[in-house]
């Protein structure tokens, strides 16, 4: 695209977290949600003038989020101000910037703060999209307010990033009273936010040392959240007790004494009962693993950052309040897919599953089927999907209950 450019009004916005001021802009890149170590080092900087003034020329390969900062905060938690947005309606907003889709300058006019966001005007003549298209990516895109996370965990000095990869996944409703006939939309309702898992890649290899400090548990590495989390049977963690390397559970194969066990066909693996770290001898990246089977509190994701300790110091901070696939009033913000299944009456044999998608319409307050060309816009800015069909009578018939475990749409900040 040739330029982004805006004016923010009177210099100032409210924050994410508790500063008022800002004085630079930063465009995060990714492809597909997703982002890499080189890919980082695109990201751009611009200063604001003192009127407020601002302009960025970003690679239309790439798909953007922008953020206003205040670089003299003291800490991450107060440098993120604001997400630059773009008003498409009353209500919807597009996050991320889609390169492929722009096909001029973009002017965002006058940003005003709404919330977390300081919100411009979308030039629907800068885009090679409908306006309907454009629409439905606002609807979507949400997710993306997670490369907050890219920004605030990668050092442009040294290179070193560590990439928090966050999967939510959901469980819809029985789907034995669908077989041959047309979902009802009203389902999604009773879609269940089923949980979500936790990794963190990054190329940060020599503190702690892969496998040696890390496997051996001699170097302690934990992930802290802001509030207490619990998995579906209740344990708990908190900012005090995290994730850890600590060799719990009877399932490990931790410390010293199993560093015989640690390396398995071309990669070093070690794990406990929630925790994990891997690392492939031809990569340039370990992961670590925090676990699975969290879930989501009855009101949202704690508010706060969760800390990455490795040997008693901050490695990393994550914000994880604005990655979760739904709004305020509970309607996911993501694309959702329902399904049809076509199956003998007798046998119970599945012929066909045919997938219509679906998504939240906040103007008119429900949930509609999308067109191809909605699905095409937001596919060009999603990685994958997963829908998975289980058969839970086994090899009776009789019932033909079938449920849905659908992860994603995933917008996948991490690298693969």
């Amino acid at each position: 695209m040739d330029k982004v450019f805006a004016t923010i009004v009177g210099n100032t916005a409210m924050a994410l977290g508790s500063r008022t001021t800002v004085d630079q802009v930063v465009a995060i890149p990714s492809s597909e949600g997703h982002f890499g170590g080189s890919m980082l080092q695109l990201m751009k900087v611009a200063d604001i003038a003192n009127d407020g003034r601002f302009s960025l020329t970003l690679d239309k390969s790439y798909d953007w989020v922008i953020l206003l900062i205040d670089s003299t905060a003291l800490t991450l938690s107060d440098r993120v101000v604001s997400y630059v947005t773009a008003s498409v309606n009353s209500s919807d907003t597009l996050v991320a910037y889609s390169g492929g889709s722009i096909q001029s300058s973009l002017d965002l006019g006058t940003l005003a703060q709404a919330n977390d966001e300081a919100v411009g005007q979308a030039d629907t003549a800068s885009f090679n999209l409908t306006l309907d298209a454009i629409t439905a990516v606002a609807q979507s895109d949400n997710g993306y307010k997670h490369m907050i996370n890219a920004y605030l965990n990668y050092d442009q000095t040294t290179g070193v990033f560590y990439a928090m990869q966050p999967t939510f996944n959901w469980q819809a409703v029985s789907l034995s009273g669908l077989g041959n006939i047309d979902p009802v939309v009203n389902d999604i309702s009773g879609y269940a936010l089923a949980g979500f898992s936790l990794k963190i890649e990054t190329n940060n290899l020599a503190s702690p040392t892969i496998p040696d400090e890390a496997c051996s548990g001699n170097s302690t590495i934990t992930l802290f959240p802001p509030a207490t989390i619990q998995t579906s049977t209740g344990r708990a963690y908190d900012a005090v007790n995290g994730v850890s390397n600590d060799g719990g559970g009877s399932d490990t194969n931790m410390g010293i004494a199993n560093s015989a066990n640690w390396f398995q066909s071309g990669r070093y693996y070690c794990y406990d009962d929630d925790f994990g770290v891997q690392y492939y001898q031809t990569s340039e990246t370990a992961l670590y693993d925090f676990g699975r089977d969290y879930q989501v509190p009855a009101g949202g994701m704690p508010t706060g950052h969760w800390l990455l300790d490795v040997g008693g110091a901050t490695k990393g901070e994550f914000d994880l309040e604005v990655s979760v696939p739904k709004d305020a009033a509970g309607n996911y913000n993501v694309p959702i897919p329902m399904l049809r299944i076509n199956h003998d009456a007798t046998s119970g044999v599945i012929s066909l599953i045919d997938v219509s998608w679906f998504i939240y319409d906040s103007v008119a307050a429900q949930y509609v089927e999308m067109t191809a060309e909605q699905i095409a816009a937001i596919g060009d800015m999603t990685k994958e999907s997963f829908i998975s069909v289980q058969d839970e009578d086994g090899p009776d018939p009789a019932t033909n209950a079938y449920t849905a475990n659908i992860i994603g749409p995933v917008y996948d900040t991490g690298l693969l």
